[in-house]
């Protein structure tokens, strides 16, 4: 089985969705230093160095937010490398499991025809008397026949 290409896309979407989450993250930071500085605005008793911080913090949000969008989409751009390679390897392991459970079906099939030939007693000569007999009597009953006969004998 051709395999190889399994750990490479489990270990890029592991990192796809590590550097999503990091930008999510990032995201939310950016947006909630950003709500602060602007209240901070609104309010017109802040004095300029809680400002400064308060912008410095949007900034350094804001850097951090474009750092790890990159991360992010360069961790897209390496899922979708992988992702073909993945795809047509499946696509052969798909391919060796149906011819596997052809094998598998055809033997089991097989063996309980045997089991079966070897269990079904019609075939032997010597029971075909029998169940010729049996089915002879069987289809000979007739029930007003009968009935007359009880009712003559008893």
């Amino acid at each position: 089985m051709m395999l190889t290409a399994v750990p490479y896309l489990l270990c890029a979407t592991w990192q796809m969705e590590t550097m999503k989450k990091a930008y999510h993250g990032a995201c939310k930071e950016e947006k909630l230093a950003t709500s602060r500085e602007n209240n901070s605005k609104l309010e017109n008793n802040s004095n300029p160095e809680a400002q400064k911080k308060l912008q410095d913090k949007v900034e350094k949000c804001q850097q951090e937010m474009e750092k790890t969008k990159e991360r992010y989409e360069k961790s897209l751009e390496e899922l979708d490398k992988v992702t073909p390679q993945y795809i047509e390897n499946m696509e052969q392991v798909f391919e060796q499991w149906q011819q596997f459970e052809d094998k598998r079906i055809t033997f089991f099939k097989a063996l309980l025809l045997e089991v079966k030939h070897h269990l079904d007693l019609s075939t032997n000569h010597k029971f075909q008397t029998v169940y010729h007999t049996l089915e002879d009597t069987i289809s000979a009953a007739d029930a007003v026949e009968d009935l007359k006969w009880f009712r003559s004998n008893h």
